[in-house]
């Protein structure tokens, strides 16, 4: 938690990212100096951060700490050393030796959609929507520029997109997706969200069509870790459903790689308590869990949908597993996230996107939801920075 002095120029102060070496914080500022982060371990070891640029938004990062460890830390002015905000966190533990694959997550881009922040009902926008107020340059735009650009810098093998690519299943939506990641200097990997099935009378599937797939559904191994990205998507009602087809396709592939350690990405939770009340419902979520739990080697159930940061263990018979939500790369938390994989486990962490212009965005849309978005949408550190050992 972090809290700012009283009389602090500093907003939204907010612990982003923390791995098991590094922590990075955001801030709105309206200071005209840049900010260093100060941080005191337990026992006693100070380190002092690179000082920020000057600039009304910024994300200040501190490495070289040490894993496991608890730190108490003040955000302050570079110029005088006033501090600014306080807070305490404990790093990430380590994981053993070096990591065997790193990789990329995001979701929920909504390539197309005229505004964001506000539900939809009855043709009702409530509460206030939020646009850019330039049309040639929407927000969804310069979001995913800026998410291909901090991903390029990140050093992975691959990005996997786990649905809701397009706002509303059109073509054009994909073309710009296509155009968008050709910057990219990594593959891609598509993954159906509710708003990539078919929204018009064609009857034709734009997001398989348009982007080239022979699939919806991707089972693949990288460096002994096996890859199942499912697709749960009811086309007739565009909401989360296990069918049978789905359910047997999962179980097939999950057989096939017996002993290998998954990673299951699916774009609708499959818990309640994660989702209310859009998750993946009846007819055989059951089931799944039951074959998920019966493969023994499934190290995580990996969502999206909810725009926001959760992790729960699963229900039923795979309560042993971890159940996340990530956030959206399209409004506020704003972020992408970061796998590690080692020999006996992966650490995933949260990261914001870093222009100027994303920043300024997430600060804006930070109040969506009646102002409650920082509660419900970014959750504790612990939903967006773990560390799961292979069972």
């Amino acid at each position: 938690m972090t809290r700012p002095e009283d009389g602090s120029k500093l907003q939204a102060v907010e612990l982003v990212t923390l791995s098991d070496t590094a922590v990075t914080l955001s801030y709105a500022s309206d200071l005209d100096s840049g900010l260093v982060l100060k941080l005191l371990s337990e026992h006693g070891e100070e380190t002092l951060s690179e000082p920020t640029a000057p600039a009304i938004f910024g994300l200040c990062t501190a490495a070289g700490l040490n894993p496991g460890t608890g730190y108490a830390y003040t955000l302050c002015h570079a110029g005088n050393g006033e501090p600014l905000a306080r807070g305490t966190f404990r790093t990430l533990p380590a994981l053993a030796g070096q990591p065997i694959l790193r990789f990329a997550v995001a979701n929920d881009l909504h390539l197309g959609e005229p505004h964001t922040g506000c539900f939809v009902w009855n043709n009702y926008n409530f509460p206030k929507c939020f646009k850019n107020p330039d049309p040639e340059d929407p927000h969804w735009r310069f979001c995913t520029e800026q998410l291909v650009e901090d991903i390029n810098q990140a050093g992975v093998e691959f990005l996997l997109l786990n649905g809701d690519i397009s706002n509303k299943d059109q073509p054009e939506h994909y073309a710009a997706a296509k155009n968008l990641f050709s910057e990219l200097d990594v593959p891609v990997v598509y993954g159906r969200g509710n708003h990539d099935t078919p929204h018009d009378a064609s009857g034709s599937d734009h997001f398989i069509e348009c982007l080239g797939l022979s699939s919806s559904r991707h089972s693949f191994v990288r460096h002994g870790v096996h890859f199942l990205l499912g697709d749960f998507i009811d086309p007739t009602l565009g909401r989360g459903r296990v069918t049978p087809e789905a359910l047997h396709w999962t179980i097939d592939r999950l057989e096939a790689h017996a002993g290998l350690p998954t990673l299951f990405f699916l774009h609708h939770p499959i818990a309640r308590t994660i989702a209310f009340p859009d998750w993946v419902e009846a007819s055989h979520p059951k089931q799944l869990l039951k074959a998920v739990a019966e493969h023994g080697r499934v190290e995580g159930i990996l969502c999206a949908h909810t725009h926001g940061a959760r992790v729960k263990k699963a229900i039923g018979a795979a309560g042993s597993i971890p159940h996340v939500t990530t956030v959206s790369a399209k409004e506020y938390p704003l972020g992408w996230i970061l796998f590690e994989v080692y020999g006996n486990g992966y650490r995933m962490t949260t990261h914001r996107l870093t222009s100027q212009k994303a920043l300024a965005w997430n600060h804006a849309t930070r109040s969506m939801a009646f102002g409650l978005a920082p509660q419900h949408q970014f959750g504790a550190v612990e939903d967006r920075n773990l560390v799961h050992r292979f069972g």
